[in-house]
């Protein structure tokens, strides 16, 4: 018996001492600043200076795996570098704040918000935040944040606040996206009753305030 609670108390101590592990996503409204304008996949390693141009100041140079982000002053957790991660797919994107001349100036640290410029291997790699929703939200649907304010999961029948509320949902199974024109998302929305449900909802509003990401999962 006690050779039983020793085996199992060195299998707990080395389950405990194991790296936790797990992809990020936004859950929040404050996960991502209002002022974003897209997002940037970025290489497991990369470089971000002071200015968008190699002659400025290299501020730091990050890499990135399953558990954790290297930089100058240590390691930190990839929910603090990345709005979302699948190491799996050796996918990772940044928020980006603004663009110059092909350089992207992103958040690369959330917590302390810090800022600098990267300049992606291709173009191809920033997606505005247009391009981004429609391509991923088509793909994988949509979800809302934990702290989404209740009117904004109210069904319109127009891309406006002044059209009219034409229904709401309980618990979301899932939100297929059709398009989007502006701040709306015209969606079709299927909750507990398992009836589609489709109209304009608000995905972000005038401020620039998201309420939704694409899924993901």
């Amino acid at each position: 018996m006690k050779v039983m609670k020793f085996i199992f108390s060195v299998l707990i101590a080395l389950f405990l001492s194991m790296p936790v592990f797990a992809d990020v996503l936004p859950y929040y409204t404050s996960n991502i600043t209002k002022d974003v304008i897209g997002f940037i996949q970025v290489p497991e390693s990369f470089n971000v200076y002071s200015e968008p141009t190699q002659a400025s100041e290299l501020l730091e140079t990050l890499s990135w795996n399953k558990t954790e982000v290297k930089y100058s002053g240590g390691v930190m957790e990839p929910s603090l570098v990345f709005t979302l991660m699948q190491y799996d797919k050796r996918l990772a994107f940044c928020t980006v704040l603004d663009e110059y001349e092909g350089w992207y100036k992103i958040v690369y640290d959330r917590e302390k918000m810090l800022s600098g410029w990267i300049k992606p291997a291709i173009p191809q790699d920033f997606w505005n935040l247009r391009e981004f929703y429609t391509s991923y939200g088509k793909k994988y649907g949509l979800y809302y944040f934990k702290d989404a304010p209740e009117p904004t999961k109210k069904l319109h029948s127009g891309a406006s606040d002044s059209s009219q509320e034409i229904g709401g949902f309980d618990i979301v199974k899932f939100i297929k996206l059709s398009i989007i024109r502006g701040n709306w998302a015209l969606v079709s929305v299927v909750d507990m009753s398992d009836v589609p449900k489709t109209g304009f909802v608000k995905w972000r509003n005038a401020d620039g305030q998201l309420y939704m990401f694409p899924k993901f999962e």
